[in-house]
């Protein structure tokens, strides 16, 4: 297959291409597991690019492959077309706007004549609207900005349109609004109000087509608006419909009202590839919990009465009688929050309705849906509430208005996939079934669900897989580019006689026992050695219980990042270092342990969540029988991710040591990345030995 990837694949990346692709052109929603550090987003962008441009259903399909080709020669052909009108037009606009600055260069000069001009050049120019559509996702920014930046390597960069799309949190360029704690509802205030100067319809049309010369990253998008002194929120979306290529980060594409806001659609010419995917379960979780604070709702209540007494002449009956249905609610909200000391409690959201009273959730729902009612209520609430003179901020009750309609709207459309907690000092709207809102994007014609730490795969799929979808579910999983020698892998099951089982209640004991290993361990490692520990608590404990290290040690603090520097610089200063963290923490997710400050990784016991977290409980408890799995999937990924860091190219070499016998129970290893475990076996007395002759091999 020729997928164009920028140097010579290793087999293990010419198996990724291909898995992807053919989960692409038969409509599949494919898991795809390749370790960090193989090139994975190269891949994803060769093989969905060939999707992108070869067109057809399946590769049998001869003729409709072919139609699909010519399609996007077509678009292509008025694509290029197109940009060297709009560098064109661009320059003459250019060219006036300077003139316009000097009216008497310009003779019959009027007022607005450039603006004028604007529309009726690029009257055209954004017309050219591709066959099918790419969209890609990621958890960061700054992953979309190394997605585009490695696309622009690629040679498929002049073969399509890559527009990057973010909230208006992340492209705001009004210092008012960036200001406001809710930027959404200040920037629609604004633009039904005085209107916003960032959205003058020339200046965002001449953005927008700044945006379809090249791929650009989010940075680059916002300074080439701010060169038009336009938006890049509605530059973004303007230019939208002549993308082949779509970045987004996960909230936008998890959002239903964030797609519609920005006319992104999602269908059978669509394809969605979502990279990092260990953490979607999470992300659509975080786009649809809520959270209303005793504070908010008692201000709610109190602009709410303001509102209706200062407008009671000015009314309709019907908008009385809505903002008597909300007040209502409000009030029995905050009356439903226990008392101080008291006891967090849990609500199906059927049964809400006999703690609220008879509340007529239609009504509020139809009231915020069809009315501009919380961008007035919000405007109303923020002027009297702020002190003259303060700062440009949304106060909590006027904001709480937003978070009032979705849970309206999540009691009354969704009930079953939502519960809420209700706190002493606030209201909880949680989550606990993220398959419903992923059934949006399984109406794409296809989508590939990537990441180098997605197993346990099958608990994954339970989680955010539709049940309509499953029949259309692929899997699979490839090993790492580098050679399986460079990778020593053992577990530590025992010390000195006593097996290692770090639960909850051995820690104290079996602590001094896994310090003592660790030191006589590292002190055969070669630059930087990481140990991971589920918490900040064992963190603490197991600093107590190390005896004196035989090398410089750092111990992670909140700021993960920080704590790495220190760590580097002590490996290039004195060539050896200990850094000890956290598993899930800054350390473990996003900072690259490559070549000589990763050499070793000691995972120390199983990073399993707090039993005691109502969240995570009421999430378990809603998956039945599978809850155990739930929760076994979430303290598996964490290790898996700890352990991901160590090796980073086919060059790099490192030990990984599981420090817990429960890491070689058979339903543990499988939970395991099995790149890190193929060859691994238990730590033995020879094995101190072994690790001595694997780094010599390898220095």
């Amino acid at each position: 297959m020729e997928f164009r990837f920028p140097y010579e694949p290793y087999e293990t990346q010419e198996g990724l291409m291909k898995a992807i692709y053919e989960a692409l052109v038969a409509g599949r929603i494919g898991f795809f597991e390749s370790p960090t550090g193989t090139g994975k987003t190269a891949c994803l962008i060769c093989a969905g690019m060939r999707w992108l441009t070869e067109g057809g259903k399946v590769e049998e399909d001869d003729d409709k492959a072919t139609s699909g080709k010519a399609a996007y020669k077509d678009y292509l052909k008025r694509l290029g077309h197109l940009r060297t009108e709009t560098a064109a037009n661009r320059k003459m606009i250019r060219s006036m706007e300077r003139n316009v600055a000097e009216p008497d260069t310009i003779i019959d000069y009027k007022p607005g004549i450039v603006t004028e001009l604007v529309d009726e050049l690029f009257a055209d120019s954004l017309s050219a609207k591709p066959p099918r559509v790419l969209i890609f996702s990621s958890r960061t920014h700054s992953q979309l900005e190394q997605f585009v930046s490695e696309f622009k390597q690629t040679a498929w960069a002049d073969e399509a349109v890559v527009v990057t799309l973010a909230s208006k949190k992340q492209t705001c360029l009004h210092e008012t609004v960036r200001r406001s704690a809710d930027i959404e509802d200040a920037c629609k205030e604004l633009c039904s109000g005085q209107g916003c100067p960032y959205k003058t319809p020339g200046n965002v049309r001449l953005a927008s087509s700044a945006l379809l010369t090249e791929p650009l990253g989010l940075s680059d998008a916002i300074k080439a608006c701010q060169e038009h002194n336009a938006c890049p929120y509605f530059a973004a979306r303007e230019a939208l419909p002549s993308a082949s290529v779509v970045a987004l980060p996960y909230p936008t594409l998890l959002s239903g009202p964030a797609r519609q806001a920005l006319g992104l659609a999602v269908g059978p010419d669509t394809a969605v590839i979502i990279d990092e995917g260990h953490n979607l379960a999470g992300a659509v979780a975080s786009c649809h919990d809520l959270e209303l604070s005793k504070e908010t709702l008692a201000g709610m209540a109190n602009g709410l009465r303001q509102y209706m007494a200062h407008y009671r002449q000015r009314l309709t009956q019907p908008t009385k009688t809505a903002l008597a249905q909300l007040l209502a609610l409000v009030r029995a909200l905050h009356k439903m929050l226990p008392a101080e000391g008291g006891t967090e409690q849990t609500v199906h959201p059927l049964d809400l309705g006999d703690r609220v009273g008879s509340v007529a959730w239609k009504t509020v729902i139809h009231f915020f849906q069809n009315t501009a009612a919380i961008q007035k209520i919000d405007g109303f609430i923020s002027r009297t509430e702020l002190a003259p003179g303060s700062p440009g901020s949304t106060p909590p009750s006027a904001r709480g208005l937003s978070g009032l309609s979705r849970l309206a709207e999540a009691v009354s459309l969704a009930p079953n996939q939502y519960r809420v907690l209700a706190a002493p000092d606030r209201l909880r709207l949680i989550l606990v079934d993220s398959r419903v809102p992923m059934e949006p994007l399984t109406a794409a014609g296809a989508v590939a669900i990537a990441g180098g730490t997605l197993s346990p795969i099958a608990q994954m799929i339970a989680t955010v897989v539709p049940a309509a979808a499953s029949a259309r579910v692929t899997e699979a999983s490839f090993p790492h580019v580098v050679a399986r020698d460079r990778l020593f892998s053992r577990v530590l099951t025992a010390v000195g006689g006593t097996t290692i089982r770090l639960t909850q209640g051995a820690k104290a004991a079996q602590y001094p026992l896994v310090g003592a290993f660790l030191r006589d361990a590292i002190k055969h490692v070669p630059g930087g050695s990481v140990v991971f520990v589920p918490s900040y608590a064992d963190l603490r404990r197991l600093h107590d219980a190390m005896p004196k290290m035989l090398t410089p040690t750092v111990w992670e603090h909140v700021d993960g990042a920080k704590s790495f520097e220190t760590f580097q610089a002590r490996i290039d200063s004195v060539g050896r270092a200990t850094l000890f963290a956290v598993s899930s923490g800054r350390v473990s997710e996003g900072i690259n342990f490559r070549d000589q400050y990763g050499r070793a990784v000691f995972m120390v016991g199983i990073p399993y969540p707090n039993i005691a977290d109502p969240v995570l409980n009421l999430r378990k408890d809603h998956l039945g029988p599978n809850g155990g799995d739930y929760v076994a999937a979430l303290a598996f990924r964490a290790v898996n991710q700890c352990t991901g860091r160590a090796i980073r190219h086919k060059n790099d070499y490192a030990a990984v040591v599981y420090v817990d016998a429960r890491f070689m129970e058979p339903a543990n290893k499988t939970r395991l990345s099995q790149w890190t475990v193929r060859d691994s076996k238990p730590w033995g007395p020879e094995t101190m030995a072994e690790l001595q002759e694997f780094y010599r091999e390898h220095q």
